[in-house]
């Protein structure tokens, strides 16, 4: 069985961007002449979310229109900061492991981020020479598990799948929806593989290298990749 195809996320996989994000809505909130309350434990918890969820959970006091507006400004100072920083924030081997892969494997990314993150991040680890396609909420409006659903189809991929999500984390549906929705009526199940963590968060995946499925990635790919 051969993995023709991988899909990754983008922060706690690629990257983690929290501490330019923090900078980035600090000065929107400035600019809107809030206090510059973010701070990184606040808005870790938020990661994972579509942009709408944040916006609510981050912004609970404002009303609807105000609230996406603050919220939309939030999203072009933290572009301008990124844009601004050398972004030292990918992971160790990032780059030289996506190289690595993308000599046997079409390689794709999906998040629930705005449109422009992603392009972001492949200019800032000039990545774009190995990802073959990409998307995001801010360009579909849908979950992560129906994107995938529509990146999958319009690039025809039938490999090998594993999806691991925190069992608490918030999106956690999204990628019990994702798995329900790739095996449903598919002939290649048999490489598809749903892994929910008990007790973890979504940003528990990130760094607690006690908590992530070393073992049981490595068997996944072991496989996948005969």
């Amino acid at each position: 069985m051969h993995a023709e195809s991988l899909i990754f996320d983008v922060d706690g996989t690629l990257w983690n961007s929290v501490d330019l994000v923090v900078k980035g809505w600090n000065l929107a909130l400035e600019e809107a002449g809030l206090a510059p309350t973010c701070m990184a434990e606040g808005i870790r918890p938020l990661f994972g979310k579509t942009m709408d969820e944040i916006a609510r959970a981050f912004l609970p006091d404002q009303a609807p229109k105000r609230r996406q507006e603050i919220m939309d400004s939030c999203m072009v100072w933290e572009e301008r900061v990124m844009q601004a920083d050398p972004c030292d924030i990918f992971y160790p081997g990032v780059r030289h492991g996506l190289e690595a892969l993308a000599q046997r494997h079409r390689l794709f990314i999906v998040s629930n981020c705005q449109r422009g993150y992603i392009e972001l991040l492949l200019e800032k680890g000039n990545l774009g020479t190995w990802i073959r396609d990409h998307a995001c909420f801010g360009e579909t409006g849908l979950c992560k598990g129906e994107t995938i659903r529509l990146l999958m189809k319009r690039n025809e991929i039938r490999s090998a799948v594993l999806i691991i999500h925190g069992e608490k984390a918030h999106s956690c549906y999204f990628s019990r929806d994702a798995y329900a929705d790739m095996v449903n009526d598919n002939p290649y199940t048999e490489n598809k593989e749903l892994m929910i963590i008990p007790d973890a968060v979504h940003t528990d995946l990130y760094d607690k290298t006690d908590m992530i499925p070393f073992d049981k990635m490595e068997d996944f790919f072991r496989k996948a990749m005969e």
